[in-house]
């Protein structure tokens, strides 16, 4: 149930950038990296993790919204799922 939710709140954020939103989008985005970041003080998980959170910076530094939105989507879900 709560890799469910934390899956809507990812899909959310995307559905924000998705509709061009960066500013509201950044603030969701905050939230999901601290809640990904928490979910995943897992050994097996930190290199995932990291490489994700270090692409998503790069794209926010670029300001490819798109590219945020389509990890946020197509990355991180299947990551929280492998973990239930």
């Amino acid at each position: 149930m709560q890799s469910s939710l934390l899956s809507q709140l990812f899909s959310k954020t995307a559905d924000v950038y998705y509709y061009g939103d960066h500013i509201t989008g950044d603030m969701l985005l905050t939230q999901c990296v601290a809640l990904f970041s928490k979910l995943y003080e897992v050994q097996s998980k930190q290199d995932q993790v990291m490489e994700i959170l270090a692409d998503i910076n790069t794209a926010r530094r670029a300001n490819d919204f798109t590219a945020i939105a389509d990890m946020l989507r197509y990355q991180i879900p299947p990551l929280i799922q492998e973990s239930v």
